[in-house]
């Protein structure tokens, strides 16, 4: 069912209102020249932030969450089993 797609981050999080990020790693960052205006950032990395707090405040309309718990942060995972669970159903 997999198909090759040449879709990047980049054209992935400019595309979107709302970006969820929780890469573990305190060096990745999300460059705040993709966010459009008026979307919703969520960070649940534990690590650090996956977003430039200081620049996204320029961001027009941003709706920034900067932490999440942890009963948040699991049922975004149980969120995303489902829907991979689902997409890969046979039919």
């Amino acid at each position: 069912k997999s198909m090759p797609n040449s879709t990047t981050l980049k054209q992935c999080v400019m595309k979107s209102s709302m970006i969820v990020s929780g890469v573990p790693s305190c060096t990745f960052c999300i460059p705040t020249a993709w966010i459009p205006e008026n979307a919703t950032v969520v960070n649940v990395a534990t690590e650090k932030s996956n977003f430039d707090e200081e620049t996204l405040e320029n961001v027009p309309g941003v709706t920034y969450v900067p932490h999440v718990g942890r009963v948040t942060v699991s049922a975004l995972e149980y969120n995303l089993i489902c829907l991979y669970r689902s997409y890969h159903k046979s039919i």
